[in-house]
């Protein structure tokens, strides 16, 4: 699982953004305090992006687009992974890649939007191929129909004439 953190209140502790890894399961919580509501606990070897730490050893989280915070103290500092691909899955203690709940949503989310467009684009074809061919059955006629006009004693006339 993967965390970005933004934040205010820098301490002098280096360049951010940096990556650090959690050192013991972490509760992630909603405001910069112990008795702050917790939003979830993250597991051992998670790894973070922080912006910055506050002065009271916060480091404040965009946690799933919602600010969070976790303490400072069970983080170490970390080198980023190689990958860009880092920014959506994250490692688990054991070093495997986990999806969270937020990455199911946002996958269905996306294949939602895939649909509604190849919907809606097939529909528009729909539309056009139809416009397409009444227009090129209209023409037909009317080439067919002035063609007749200008010939009236065509092969087939001549032979309708014949018979009679």
């Amino acid at each position: 699982m993967l965390l970005s953190v933004s934040s205010s209140w820098a301490v002098d502790q280096g360049a951010f953004p940096a990556w650090y890894t959690t050192t013991t399961n972490l509760n992630i919580r909603a405001t910069a305090s112990q008795n702050g509501r917790k939003i979830t606990t993250v597991p051992k070897g998670t790894r973070l992006k922080v912006r910055s730490i506050n002065y009271s050893g916060w480091a404040e989280i965009d946690y799933y687009g919602r600010t969070a915070y976790c303490a400072s103290r069970y983080l170490t500092h970390s080198e980023p992974e190689a990958t860009s691909l880092s920014a959506t899955s994250g490692s688990s203690s054991n070093g495997s890649s986990s999806f969270g709940w937020g990455d199911i949503l946002s996958l269905a989310f996306w294949i939602g939007i895939a649909y509604v467009v190849l919907s809606l684009l097939r529909r528009i074809l729909l539309v056009v191929l139809g416009i397409l061919s009444t227009v090129f059955y209209k023409a037909y006629l009317l080439i067919r129909g002035s063609l007749v006009q200008a010939h009236p004693e065509t092969p087939h006339k001549r032979l309708k004439n014949k018979e009679l």
